[in-house]
């Protein structure tokens, strides 16, 4: 595809050009080459190029699977397969295909697979409901270069395939993520593969997720890598994936998100103007420039991040993530050099016994709190948290409901039907604290509660009646 231009005509008064996607590549057996193009004013993506995957639905032998009939994906004798657990675990190339049996396959059609066979057993390799990716059919060598993309009512573009470059493009103005760089095995939308030795470089982003502004544009970074997991979730599947020396100005959040990848690099790159819609950001903090979640082998060197206090308040932060490098990077506020730092928390998970939903209430509560606060082993409060007002020195993770108010108290329940609560803080605190004290009430009597930092696990202590009181909960 080239010199192709798509969106509202110049002579029209149309504000939409299309409600689709502008250029959609799926599942090519050759790299897709996308250059010149000029896509604009569209209700959705501006450039996809996407791998979808199939899943195994039963094993018919050791050899032969049968996969499901969506969405529809193309599959040969000869080709050579990977597989992927829904939690997003990149396991192991198969044994080539040999045999495929087909629904639909006529002569305008290469018809999707119905059962697979494989040239020698799998059954040790394959579980009902891990996903198949092809990677000959996976868009490998795809190039998306010297592209205009403005004004889109999703994100300008979305790759969800490996072995490609996203370079020299001019992208503007996007209601998500402006490049939005996806892998999804969560069963809720159709399941994309994985990104592998991928470089996204020379490009300039503005006003990312500041275009058709709703609720979905609230986190909306100009570069976001990101894995929707079914099951447990927690795996690293993109890997090798390069942000190089990109221009990102006047964002609606961070520059780039990176989440659930190993071997990163971001590095030379120009962030500017970001964290415009003031949403909630990491530990409280007034935003940052880069993030990373389960990252393993982060590199972050020569980037520039420059704004003003309100929007900015480190260079970045990384979360459940090992091995990340930084170095030279610029933190500039106000147009003074700042110590360029990525801020590091801890998460503690308080684990409840059970959880209660009251009568009228369909929420699972197990611990109303008003405050908390940290303590050190002579007993010293490290930290004290308004738990109901702003979220200064703290962020909180699933398990906890919004703030409530009555009275000019401020509060929020604990628990939730899955039992667990995350709270995050700085690390220097976590290290340091030997006890949690929760000003609060349980939902009932008995209720129990542990708390586990790193995977480590203290002792369960029971909360005690249903009268506020402060209870103290041991740190590991």
């Amino acid at each position: 595809m080239e010199g192709c231009t798509i969106g509202p005509r110049e002579d029209s008064d149309r504000l939409i050009g299309s409600d689709a996607d502008g250029i959609h590549c799926l599942n090519c057996r050759r790299g897709p080459r996308i250059e010149d193009c000029h896509i604009h004013h569209l209700e959705d993506d501006g450039i996809v190029v996407a791998t979808h995957m199939c899943a195994v639905d039963e094993f018919i032998d050791n050899r032969t699977v049968r996969v499901t009939s969506e969405p529809p994906v193309t599959i040969a004798p000869g080709d050579t397969l990977r597989s992927m657990s829904p939690a997003g675990e990149v396991t192991q190339t198969l044994p080539e295909v040999v045999d495929v049996d087909y629904r639909f396959k006529n002569s305008l059609s290469p018809g999707r697979p119905r059962t697979v066979t494989f040239e020698s057993s799998i059954k040790d390799a394959l579980q009902t409901g891990d996903y198949l990716l092809n990677e000959a059919a996976a868009n490998h060598g795809y190039t998306v270069r010297n592209n205009t993309i403005r004004n889109n009512r999703a994100s300008l573009v979305r790759l969800a395939s490996g072995r490609g470059e996203f370079v020299d493009n001019e992208l503007s103005g996007s209601s998500l993520a402006a490049v939005e760089l996806e892998c999804d095995t969560s069963g809720t939308w159709t399941p994309k593969g994985w990104l592998y030795d991928v470089e996204l470089a020379n490009n300039t982003v503005a006003r990312s997720g500041l275009n058709y502004i709703n609720v979905q544009s609230l986190g909306s970074p100009a570069f976001h890598l990101v894995h929707r997991a079914g099951g447990d979730g927690g795996a690293t599947p993109h890997r090798e994936v390069t942000i190089r020396d990109n221009q990102v100005t006047e964002s609606g959040d961070v520059g780039v998100l990176v989440e659930d990848a190993t071997d990163v690099a971001v590095t030379n790159n120009d962030l500017s103007g970001l964290n415009r819609l003031d949403i909630d950001h990491l530990l409280g903090r007034r935003g940052y420039g880069v993030g990373f979640e389960n990252v393993d082998g982060a590199t972050v060197a020569n980037n520039t991040v420059a704004g003003s206090p309100e929007s900015l308040s480190d260079l970045g932060w990384q979360s459940q993530s090992n091995d990340s490098s930084t170095s030279d990077n610029q933190f500039v506020v106000d147009g003074e050099n700042s110590p360029a730092t990525l801020v590091a928390p801890t998460p503690i998970r308080l684990e409840f016994d059970r959880t209660v939903s009251p009568d009228g209430d369909s929420r699972n509560l197990a611990v109303f709190c008003a405050a908390l606060s940290f303590h050190d082993e002579r007993g010293e409060p490290l930290t004290d948290i308004d738990v109901g007002g702003e979220e200064v020195d703290v962020s909180f993770g699933r398990g906890v409901f919004p703030p409530e108010e009555s009275g000019g108290e401020t509060w929020r329940w604990f628990g939730r039907s899955e039992g667990t609560t995350v709270i995050q803080v700085a690390s220097d605190v976590a290290t340091a604290a030997t006890e949690l004290h929760i000003d609060g009430v349980p939902i009932e009597n008995g209720i129990s509660v542990r708390a586990v930092v790193e995977d480590a696990a203290a002792d369960s202590v029971d909360m005690g009646s249903d009268e506020r009181h402060v209870i103290t909960v041991p740190l590991p």
